[in-house]
């Protein structure tokens, strides 16, 4: 299973329109993963390598988006 660390990781000129949504929701995820342990006091960091790249819904990638 690749990690958003591994997708940052390529160039950007390399990603395709799957690969731009799947970062979209994998940042997303990671966000979330942070503020739930700062809600929580722990401060514990959420690294891209342990955030994992899922298969992107092009239905829900732009939303909430702003540009």
């Amino acid at each position: 299973m690749e990690t958003l660390n591994e997708l940052l990781s390529k160039s950007a000129q390399e990603w395709t329109d799957d690969e731009v949504l799947q970062l979209i929701e994998a940042l997303r995820t990671q966000r979330e993963r942070w503020n739930q342990e700062q809600a929580a006091g722990t401060k514990k960091r959420v690294p891209s390598s342990k955030v994992a790249v899922k298969p992107a819904s092009k239905d829900l990638a732009f939303e909430g988006l702003k540009l």
